[in-house]
């Protein structure tokens, strides 16, 4: 079986003037908002060196302001780096304890203030190759249908359609 590429314009984030649209719009309106509240409007000209900033460092990659919002999410604890010597993420989140709690404080730093991973992991844990309970307490499993797909076509009209594809996307 032919393996087709994944073109890179399909997993390009949409762009304003060769920057990330997110970014722009968060950058540009931060602009704008500082100086219409200083009522110092020679603040916009403040726009066009961080646009030629940010478009450098598009250049250079296209998903580096994802990448910065993942680390800034991500950002853990100062005291647990120092505690455990190495950047600690929990799997779920925890709620912070109410000062007036009978509870003894385990731990220096409240489990809360942990970068979690909760809402990118899909389920809770993995009972067997394909049986997995997710956090609802739901059990979701995988299988494999052999055979061949109910909308079978020839050989040569997907190749067809797969050229047809490949020419619209050049």
């Amino acid at each position: 079986m032919e393996k087709n590429p994944l073109f890179k314009g399909l997993t390009r984030p949409p762009m304003i003037f060769g920057v990330p649209m997110t970014p722009f719009v968060i950058a540009m309106g931060s602009i704008i908002l500082v100086a219409f509240y200083s009522q110092n409007i020679f603040l916009v000209g403040f726009s066009i060196p961080v646009f030629f900033i940010m478009k450098a460092m598009t250049k250079r990659d296209d998903f580096i302001f994802r990448l910065m919002f993942l680390k800034m999410r991500f950002f853990s604890n100062p005291a647990s780096k120092n505690y455990y010597k190495a950047k600690t993420y929990s799997t779920n989140s925890y709620r912070q304890m109410p000062p007036n709690s009978n509870f003894p404080k385990i731990s220096v730093f409240g489990l809360n203030a942990e970068p979690n991973f909760e809402k990118l992991i899909p389920f809770s844990s993995l009972i067997n190759d394909s049986v997995v309970i997710t956090k609802d307490y739901l059990l979701m499993t995988t299988w494999e249908i052999g055979g061949i797909s109910f909308e079978a076509e020839d050989d040569d009209e997907l190749d067809i359609k797969n050229d047809l594809l490949n020419m619209l996307f050049k």
